[in-house]
């Protein structure tokens, strides 16, 4: 029995240390959030320039982001349409091939057969220098994306560095279906392996259906292997 209260104890203790530390949290929420309301307030009011109230917000919203990750980003309503369009959609114009910076230099590092990179001879290690005339140094990994997406039929062209030699392409973007399950089936030791590569639109129902073809194989197990896997995107109306 003595055992018992004392482990009842330690178990309130702990209990009453987390309530403390979630309403802590919570005060300093609140507190930040006041403080941060009556800069911005003030801002606004009496800053001896004319301010837009909108581009203050964004601004510090996304400065806030910048110290987190390179996936945490945020998207206003009003262009969320627009951006699951051109970044989280599995289908979009485009040319079916990967790219990635190396040393500030952009690289393509994967081509997709029978896409219209590789229709038109580009291939890994090339480097793109520019994208319908403009350079891609000093880009970021979404204007990249913004400059070879686009509506499909639409041409795009290229200026690439390979082997010290310069070279044009001109290719037109089709439509690209991206499976987020790059790969699934049985290995040899009769262990299921089903890869995700992304967690976007109809990942779920991906890994539903791998995963329904592995099970009438009776494995002895499953792998499900996320290496690599940037992750998707949460919506959440503001």
């Amino acid at each position: 029995m003595k055992k018992v209260k004392i482990g009842i104890l330690l178990f309130s203790i702990g209990l009453l240390s987390l309530t403390f530390a979630f309403k802590e949290d919570l005060f300093l929420v609140s507190k930040n959030l006041d403080v941060f309301a009556s800069l911005y307030k003030e801002i606004n009011i009496n800053y001896v320039e004319e301010t837009n109230p909108t581009d203050l917000m964004r601004t510090s919203i996304d400065a806030m982001l910048e110290e987190l990750d390179p996936y945490t980003e945020y998207i206003p309503e009003s262009e969320i349409e627009d951006y699951k369009l051109k970044y989280v959609s599995t289908q979009y114009g485009g040319i079916g091939a990967g790219t990635l910076f190396i040393e500030g230099k952009l690289f393509v590092n994967e081509v997709s057969e029978g896409n219209p990179a590789n229709k038109q001879g580009v291939k890994p290690g090339d480097q793109i220098v520019k994208i319908n005339g403009i350079d891609t140094k000093g880009k970021d990994r979404g204007q990249i994306s913004q400059l070879l997406r686009g509506p499909k039929g639409s041409s795009l062209s290229l200026v690439i560095i390979r082997d010290g030699a310069v070279l044009n392409k001109t290719l037109v973007r089709e439509e690209i279906k991206q499976p987020n399950v790059s790969y699934s089936g049985i290995l040899d030791n009769q262990i299921g392996y089903i890869r995700l590569d992304k967690f976007l639109e109809n990942s779920g129902q991906e890994v539903a259906t791998a995963l329904e073809n592995i099970n009438k194989e009776k494995p002895k197990g499953i792998i499900l292997d996320l290496r690599n896997n940037g992750g998707g995107y949460f919506a959440r109306g503001c």
